[in-house]
């Protein structure tokens, strides 16, 4: 789709842990559930992101701009 698409995902892993549970579980299914669309290329990319980084990066990111779950916030 466009570089817009590909950052709106990544913001949504770092920032929502729900969708980041769903995504590194089934990325295609989540993305349909939360209305977001990739194009294949970008999907791939995506996939490659290492879980343990991403997950790094979210606790490191302020509760207050993040969806945490309520078991993680600090």
């Amino acid at each position: 789709m466009s570089q817009q698409a590909t950052e709106s995902v990544l913001g949504r892993l770092i920032c929502d842990d729900e969708f980041r549970r769903a995504f590194y579980q089934d990325p295609t299914a989540a993305l349909a559930r939360f209305g977001l669309s990739v194009t294949d290329i970008e999907l791939d990319s995506l996939r490659l992101v290492s879980r343990a980084t991403v997950e790094g990066f979210a606790c490191s990111v302020d509760d207050r701009i993040r969806r945490a779950d309520e078991g993680t916030r600090g």
